[in-house]
């Protein structure tokens, strides 16, 4: 049926031999013609519905004729057909790898950077990944699709008012009936239709039942009074309990139904291949950490001690950075990407909040740095010192998701440096306007106003050897406010001040514009020196 569809669409054979041994050969081990590629005028979704039916593997094609006809009515109604030929993985991964030796000598040729060379990969990688660049970035949304995802997330919401409020006529048993029978609905049709072949509906069902799952478990739980143990014997420890129109689910039971989910996704990954349920594990494993804390007091900590709080999300950080390398190690990069960004996300919020609120912290700089005054500023400034080791550690693997990595941390340096300078310098300006007579608080405010613009235009050169473009936007607006300080203290109401700018900046752009010859002709000079 494949054949002769193609030949309706192109006019050829899909397969061509000049004997009937080369001809064998061909329709075992090669991919036909695209169709398009001889007639422009097949329309894509045609192409797609024949060359799934001329796939080599019996498995990939259409179970039945029904199957392709059932594609063939999509396609006539103006619907996206469920066809996704496995051709076209072939023929760009074909393409792809051959490209990928070519960048990667023009990688050691100094073409290119590493980061660009990253960067073709992962747009390569996404092509190669069709059905999760179809979840992730919804390439078309149509009524079907929209409708599909719309009523998945309908369920979900459902469920949850089900957990969250309790309803004197969907009580008990009852409830739990009809919330796990949905989330068991979902399995059943998600895996049906995977078997089926119709992965972008199996992947909605799947998906739906990934988020119903924990929802069950914290009903069941909460309705038979399973892991009721407050937190320390507290209610006020207690999330959920906070609100007071919410069941009264405590932090066990949200820690044990995340938890039982856990296994499920695992399974649904190895079953359907699609690493977004890897994204899924990645998000529930964040959040059984936080539930963790939420189980040793965090609320209590964040009243009285915040800065406990986000030091304990530093061992989160390590341990997501710890799952991402060991999945990576496995050569699963498509999964390792949905760890390493949560493993970013948790140390920035750890050493910020360590930083702004972690009084041992500040308390540590002020006994080993006395002048500092165990200032948050510094603290911050050692932070964006830690950043740049964690970038340079990450920096020494060949993964290109740790230099993505590496390339987040040294991201925030320039902000991280420069934003602590200008509150310090503002700071010790109000200190010394308190105190006029003070020459020690006079220096060191006129300390920061001059360090500031120094360290800005340090920052705008630093752009130049990995290419990092926000360096130089983030040492030219701080470059800027440096100079208008200086303009309020050293020069106010001096015109040379303007006036050198002006002069100054006409010099560099000159030399900028003359660079070559002028160090050519300072090379010279150098050399002729005995």
């Amino acid at each position: 049926m494949g054949i002769v569809l193609y030949e309706l669409l192109t006019g050829a054979l899909p397969f061509r031999g000049e004997t009937l041994n080369e001809q064998i050969q061909n329709i075992c081990g090669q991919d036909p013609p695209l169709p398009r590629r001889i007639n422009p005028s097949v329309p894509g979704d045609l192409q797609n519905i024949c060359l799934k039916a001329l796939e080599k593997n019996p498995a990939d094609r259409y179970k039945s004729a029904r199957d392709m006809t059932s594609d063939l009515e999509r396609f006539f109604a103006g619907e996206p057909v469920l066809a996704s030929p496995t051709s076209y993985s072939r023929l760009m991964a074909g393409k792809i790898e051959q490209h990928l030796r070519e960048l990667s000598g023009w990688r050691q040729d100094r073409i290119l950077s590493n980061y660009e060379f990253d960067a073709f990969r992962k747009l390569y990688d996404r092509l190669i990944d069709r059905e999760d660049a179809w979840i992730m970035e919804v390439r078309r949304l149509t009524l079907s699709q929209v409708s599909l995802y719309l009523g998945a997330w309908i369920l979900v919401v459902g469920a949850s008012l089900t957990v969250l409020f309790h309803y004197p006529s969907l009580a008990g048993t009852p409830a739990v009936i009809a919330v796990a029978a949905t989330c068991i609905s979902t399995c059943i049709l998600g895996i049906r239709n995977w078997k089926l072949g119709q992965s972008r509906i199996a992947l909605a069902f799947l998906l739906a039942f990934c988020l119903l799952l924990p929802s069950t478990f914290l009903l069941a739980m909460n309705e038979y009074g399973w892991f009721t143990r407050l937190t320390q014997g507290r209610e006020e420890l207690e999330f959920l309990r906070r609100y007071f129109s919410f069941e009264r689910a405590t932090n066990a039971q949200l820690w044990w139904a995340i938890l039982l989910c856990l296994p499920a996704y695992f399974w649904l990954r190895r079953f359907t291949r699609a690493s977004v349920f890897s994204l899924v594990m990645a998000v529930m494993t964040a959040q059984l950490a936080l539930v963790l804390l939420l189980r040793m007091g965090m609320l209590e900590w964040l009243e009285k001690d915040p800065g406990k709080a986000y030091f304990h999300l530093i061992p989160i950080a390590l341990f997501f950075f710890g799952v991402g390398f060991w999945i990576e190690r496995l050569r699963c990069t498509s999964d390792s990407r949905y760890f390493y960004p949560f493993a970013v996300v948790f140390t920035y919020a750890a050493m910020s909040g360590v930083a702004a609120f972690h009084k041992p912290y500040a308390q540590w700089l002020k006994r080993m740095v006395p002048w500092t005054r165990g200032q948050v500023e510094y603290l911050f400034i050692i932070n964006a010192l830690i950043y740049l080791l964690l970038q340079f550690f990450c920096e020494r693997f060949s993964s290109a998701q740790l230099r993505s990595v590496a390339k987040a941390f040294r991201f925030v340096v320039a902000g991280h440096v420069l934003l602590p300078l200008l509150l310090l310098g503002i700071a010790a300006t109000d200190l010394w306007n308190g105190s006029p007579d003070n020459l020690g608080l006079r220096r060191e405010a006129r300390t920061f106003e001059v360090i500031l613009p120094l360290v800005a235009g340090l920052f705008a050169f630093s752009s130049i050897p990995k290419q990092m473009k926000n360096y130089f936007a983030t040492g030219l607006i701080f470059l800027a406010i440096g100079i208008i300080r200086l303009q309020q203290d050293y020069f106010e109401d001096k015109a040379a001040w303007p006036l050198s700018l002006l002069l100054l900046g006409l010099i560099l752009m000159l030399a900028a514009a003359n660079y070559t010859p002028l160090k050519i002709l300072l090379t010279r000079a150098v050399r002729r020196k005995p």
